[in-house]
């Protein structure tokens, strides 16, 4: 089983198709948008997570045969691990995927766990050896198989695949979805339907999901209960800010696909591709002041007392609201109309994050409410110095076509 001395939030379940597809945005010639979504996703999860954890073993090549460095990186920096479960452990995981299933197949609103036909369906879908799943890929289609299936059609910033329009319309009707088993295209349900798996296999983790761009709206549907993790909310926050601020001026806008952590990195790139890996490690390292920030908040949060606990939570609500502030329509300090300056003090702060002697004499001379509000951007103060080297929309435009070309 999964242990750990450091909180759970600190790691982060991932499909392999999401490996793979990130690869493929470094080594193809033509390059698809769903893989410069996935290739986003990554950066955000290996400049904020200490572990990304898969269940199978990672391929060093593409599915196209190419040699992938950023997939030797996250190997040689033991960013990605496999993780073993025990039989009694798969066994768990299969159980659980089976409820979650039922609830969603249903008539009338009533879950499916008497239906007669749940069993077959379940059987077809979900096989009850978890060997079939865990062990290899001689009874399903690869990761990267499904995403040549699905995950070329799909984006989870605009309409879904002709594939899971049809799965989400049948979804709880269970003769439906028997007939649905019989077509040729099966293969399209073992991929999409090995969501359940991912999902159960997370909650028996007790660490967050992360999908691939093939399945995150089929995800983001069944999911009933919203990932508040930590480090998630602040993914969240700085990619609504990012999005929305300033505002979109045209249909071309990228910031839907691209986080601030990738529009950073793929900027640094300068045009040349052979600078992702570089520029991705680049960045970890920088981040790695924030990722121990971050254990610690989370462990006090999680594991302290309740008085403790209660008074981390509060603290990483702040620094969630400092995010918001910084990266939205308002990212100073203070309104001009309050006619206080800002001293030096202040930007030596800013321009040394990881410096405890910055700043506590910095804090001494600059306004209590400066001074509050910088002390809730600390504990991600690497993200706040990033703010800016954020391109604009028209600018992570000519930086992403400078990068991979036209996006299919």
């Amino acid at each position: 089983m999964f242990s750990s001395f450091q909180p759970t939030s600190s790691s982060r379940l991932v499909t392999l198709n999401l490996l793979i597809s990130s690869s493929q945005a470094e080594t193809n010639e033509e390059v698809r948008e769903s893989s410069i979504y996935d290739l986003s996703t990554l950066i955000n999860l290996v400049a904020l997570y200490d572990e990304l954890i898969v269940l199978n073993t990672v391929p060093a090549r593409d599915t196209d045969g190419h040699a992938s460095d950023l997939i030797g990186l996250l190997n040689d920096e033991q960013i990605v691990k496999t993780q073993v479960l025990s039989e009694q452990a798969r066994e768990e995981v299969s159980e659980r995927a089976k409820k979650h299933l039922a609830v969603f197949i249903s008539k009338d609103n009533s879950p499916a766990d008497n239906d007669p036909q749940l069993d077959t369906l379940i059987q077809k879908i979900l096989p009850r050896k978890m060997s079939r799943y865990f062990d290899g890929y001689r009874y399903l289609p690869t990761e990267a198989y499904g995403r040549r299936l699905l995950g070329s059609d799909a984006h989870p910033t605009r309409d879904h695949s002709p594939m899971i329009d049809r799965w989400l319309a049948v979804l709880n009707n269970v003769d439906a979805l028997m007939r649905e088993t019989t077509r040729e295209e099966s293969n399209y349900q073992i991929f999409l339907f090995r969501a359940f798996l991912y999902l159960s296999y997370a909650h028996l983790l007790e660490i967050p999901f992360t999908p691939d761009a093939a399945r995150a709206s089929f995800v983001e549907y069944i999911l009933k209960k919203e990932d508040t993790f930590f480090r998630t909310r602040i993914l969240r926050s700085l990619q609504t800010n990012f999005e929305e601020f300033p505002p979109s001026s045209g249909h071309d806008d990228y910031r839907k696909m691209i986080s601030p952590f990738a529009a950073v990195v793929f900027q640094r790139c300068n045009g040349s591709r052979s600078r992702l890996v570089t520029e991705i490690k680049k960045l970890r390292d920088e981040m790695k002041p924030t990722r121990q920030r971050l254990r610690e908040l989370e462990w006090h949060a999680i594991w302290d007392s309740r008085t403790e606990g209660i008074n981390a939570e509060n603290k990483l609500r702040k620094v969630i609201d400092e995010i918001a502030q910084n990266f939205g329509p308002q990212p100073g300090f203070l309104r001009w109309e309050t006619g206080i300056s800002l001293t030096e003090g202040t930007g030596e702060i800013i321009d040394n994050p990881t410096s405890i002697k910055a700043w506590v004499e910095g804090l001494l001379h600059i306004p209590f409410e400066v001074a509050t509000r910088l002390l809730y951007r600390r504990p991600v103060a690497e993200i706040h110095h990033l703010q800016k080297e954020l391109p604009s929309s028209r600018a992570l435009k000519k930086v992403l076509f400078e990068l991979f070309g036209d996006l299919k």
